[in-house]
């Protein structure tokens, strides 16, 4: 099934040409108001699709090497941690403009192919979760809910230069750190798309 694949991605088919664009240092006011409502969008899109699920279904596999939905769960709100995390870490080094050339990719493009390609996994370390686990559900989305609107936060708030400060991403090259947040809720975005895919197996619980 294609959503059962969305979580890969192949970008040596792909074709990109031209530069993501000249930005300033500030955000502008529809970059700012992009990002947070991405961000809103996909939380409330997560938070709906597990809400009132019991113990069977969230522990449900449609296979033995597949991840249930409590995985999938347990899974994005590390890898919030770990992104927040990264992108505020990466401001704290000094900006660099002239690395501007090097983005190849534009804002668009990165929501598009994380969240519907389907060949080749993204297997930055960022977004692969260390095995802690949550005493219960309802931990891991408080703590899921709390990183996101702390994110979300910060979006609406900030005066950094996030244009100007870059991180090397294994198979998108490199991408700017307003980018790299849009990737984190992407990354939810693709995450509840298997979530859903989960749910509508014919041997889920009901």
């Amino acid at each position: 099934m294609r959503r059962r694949k969305t979580g890969y991605i192949l970008l040596a088919l792909l074709v990109i040409t031209g530069l993501a664009g000249t930005y300033h240092s500030s955000l502008s006011n529809k970059e700012r108001k992009t990002a947070v409502s991405y961000l809103r969008e996909t939380k409330n899109l997560f938070l709906h699709s597990v809400k009132g699920l019991s113990n069977a279904q969230l522990d449900f596999k449609p296979a033995p090497e597949k991840s249930s939905i409590r995985q999938c769960m347990e899974h994005l709100t590390i890898a919030e941690r770990n992104s927040s995390n990264l992108a505020i870490k990466n401001l704290q080094q000094p900006s660099d403009a002239a690395k501007r050339k090097e983005v190849i990719i534009k804002d668009e493009e990165i929501i598009h192919l994380i969240t519907e390609a389907t060949q080749k996994e993204i297997s930055s370390e960022l977004l692969v979760p260390t095995a802690v686990g949550f005493k219960t559900t309802g931990s891991n989305l408080d703590d899921f809910k709390m990183l996101r609107e702390k994110n979300i936060n910060f979006l609406k708030t900030t005066t950094a230069d996030l244009r100007n400060h870059f991180l090397q991403y294994p198979e998108l090259g490199v991408v700017d750190n307003y980018q790299f947040l849009l990737m984190m809720a992407a990354h939810t975005r693709r995450y509840t798309l298997q979530i859903e895919e989960i749910k509508s197996n014919p041997d889920f619980p009901e």
